[in-house]
């Protein structure tokens, strides 16, 4: 039987969206929701406090095989696995499946993770923009619908404001913002050593800072593209008309000028198409001077 989606699919508070299909289904009898339907997740899973409460003996667990991977990047131990009867529709169009589920003890805002592994084994199709999932019977097509209020709802209880999905920390309470440094030399001083070159041995006082971590041939050539182009380089405002541009192309001026202020770790001058412009790496602007 051909499976279809249409505009009548749609029933959301808002499209388009970027929330998680969150389901409720028929587990070993209960109707359990907040269940994420993650077609990125070669698992499917349920969570230990949902299992207990479902009253089944864990002695009907079975050793887990593998170690999961991918919460938050982190390698999680299944407590053990257990094969549990999935059901959806109802009574006149029902359709019910054996799922091989993973027992995870970690608390967790979901109930349960449905993964490739249910989806595949009731040919289920899933429509992400619509939110929404169906799957053949033989009587016909189950439509199972998101629930996008409480997925906003659970996203914002584990991150205010913020977009974290399978977040494995449970405990572990988000960091406050810390104020931004707004001296430049004191945060370049603090984040990284830096050191003080003399281009020319012959102008010892004209010095640029650089930073003191580069490995040895980095250091060597960009002192030797330093040296090459010194003349592009205003010491001071007087020096301006005077200099030539630098020795190479500004096809991507911005790129450009951004990544060798940094590298210098101070603003410089520089004359770009006939104009002369300053970027100051404290402000991360640059300006046109002249």
């Amino acid at each position: 039987m051909p499976i279809v989606f249409s505009e009548e699919d749609v029933n959301l508070l808002s499209f388009p969206h970027t929330d998680a299909l969150l389901i409720e289904a028929n587990i070993q009898g209960w109707t359990i929701g907040k269940i994420l339907v993650d077609t990125g997740s070669s698992a499917d899973i349920i969570f230990s406090s949902t299992f207990d409460r479902m009253n089944i003996d864990r002695n009907l667990l079975q050793p887990a095989d593998v170690p999961l991977i991918g919460f938050g990047g982190k390698r999680v131990n299944a407590l053990e696995k257990i094969n549990l009867p999935v059901s959806f529709g109802d009574l006149s169009n029902p359709r019910t499946e054996s799922i091989t589920f993973d027992v995870v003890e970690m608390n967790y805002p979901y109930n349960a993770i449905f993964g490739r592994g249910l989806i595949n084994k009731f040919e289920a199709i899933v429509h992400q923009l619509y939110l929404c999932m169906k799957m053949p019977t033989i009587k016909g097509v189950i439509t199972v619908r998101g629930n996008q209020q409480l997925a906003r709802d659970i996203e914002r209880g584990v991150a205010p404001g913020q977009i974290n999905v399978h977040l494995v920390e449970a405990d572990k309470k988000t960091p406050p913002l810390k104020e931004p440094r707004r001296d430049k030399e004191e945060t370049f001083q603090q984040e990284c050593k830096v050191k003080k070159v003399p281009l020319d041995k012959f102008l010892p006082d004209r010095q640029v800072t650089i930073s003191a971590a580069l490995e040895p041939e980095e250091e060597r050539e960009l002192l030797e593209f330093l040296n090459k182009n010194k003349d592009a380089f205003a010491w001071s405002a007087n020096d301006l008309r005077i200099k030539k541009p630098l020795d190479f192309c500004f096809h991507c001026c911005d790129f450009v000028v951004r990544h060798l202020a940094k590298l210098l770790l101070f603003g410089l001058y520089l004359r770009i198409n006939a104009q002369f412009v300053f970027y100051d790496v404290s402000t991360d602007a640059a300006k046109v001077v002249c």
